[in-house]
């Protein structure tokens, strides 16, 4: 049964050969896979630059929502709630 507080992923099929350690259409924590996923650019001599798990690659669901930026009400602004 799906933990709604915890995130998945699950890798797609199209992509399975880029990713020997994984199993393509399986949904797993996203800690664990985005955890093998680095290993593997590792020991490879791979870095990333934004995210370990390519989006392209990758479906996700469940977690919690991303933070979002603290916006303030025009009334808040003034100070005046």
């Amino acid at each position: 049964m799906l933990n709604p507080m915890i995130r998945q992923a699950r890798l797609r099929p199209e992509y399975a050969a880029l990713y020997p350690g994984l199993t393509a259409d399986t949904w797993i924590p996203a800690a664990e896979a985005a955890a093998q996923v680095l290993a593997m650019m590792r020991a490879a001599g791979k870095t990333f630059e934004d995210r370990v798990m390519n989006e392209k690659h990758f479906e996700f669901r469940g977690g919690l929502p991303a933070p979002r930026p603290h916006v303030r009400s025009r009334l808040a602004d003034r100070g005046g709630g």
